[in-house]
Parts: C-alpha cells; sequence; structure tokens
C-alpha cells in the first residue's frame, strides 16, 4: 500500500520513490560527514616549539602565536595584541603575573595570560 505521497513522487516527480527514500535519509539521518572539520588538525611539530620561545604561526588564513611554558605546556593564542594590532611573535616576551605565565605586548606592555588569553 502506497501513500499519497508516495503516488504524487511517483506520477509527478519523474522519481522512484527508493530514490526519494535514499536520499531523505542521507540529508536527515546525518550520514554525511560534518561540513566542516570537527578533528585535531595540527598546527606545528612539536620539536619545534621550544621553551620560552614564541613562534608565528599560520592557520587556516589566520595568524596564531604558540608557545612552551618553563613547565613543558604548550599554549596557543591570537599573534595580535587587540590595543594597537602588535604581532606578539616579533618581539612579544613572556612574562609571569600573579603566578601565572603571560604574553607581553612589544609596544605597550599588555600582558595576556596564557591559559585564556585574557588581558
Amino acid at each position: 500500500m502506497f501513500s499519497l505521497f508516495e503516488i504524487w513522487m511517483e506520477n509527478y516527480c519523474n522519481c522512484a520513490v527508493d530514490d526519494f527514500r535514499k536520499e531523505y535519509r542521507v540529508k536527515h539521518e546525518k550520514n554525511l560527514p560534518p561540513l566542516y572539520p570537527n578533528g585535531w588538525l595540527p598546527l606545528v611539530e612539536s620539536l619545534s616549539v621550544v621553551k620560552s620561545k614564541i613562534i608565528n604561526v599560520t592557520f587556516c588564513g589566520s595568524e596564531v602565536i604558540v608557545f612552551r611554558t618553563d613547565k613543558g605546556v604548550v599554549h596557543v593564542l591570537d599573534a595580535y595584541c587587540p590595543h594597537l594590532g602588535a604581532n606578539l611573535s616579533s618581539g612579544g616576551s613572556l612574562t609571569k603575573h600573579c603566578d601565572q605565565v603571560c604574553v607581553r605586548c612589544p609596544f605597550h606592555g599588555w600582558q595576556f595570560r596564557a591559559t585564556d588569553g585574557i588581558c
């Protein structure tokens, strides 16, 4: 027994019901991979990130800085200071402020926490 929708599909759309069901299943049952990457993407080789040195990396059209603290923890932040747009990899330095590692802007000394980038 066919539903009215299936009869309409056969008669007016010139497409088989099975084809429609297959298309519907693919679109609505999430059988397709996501339209955007949803996994880990490499930024830089771990060996390239040495302690207390800030490196600049271009990733997906944006620039980020990557650095390793004295304890060996790697962090990634936006490469530019929001104040005047200084690139933190060019002259920026790692400092300690209130027992937290911070990246210091070379122009005006603004500091950004390594853990979350907050000034």
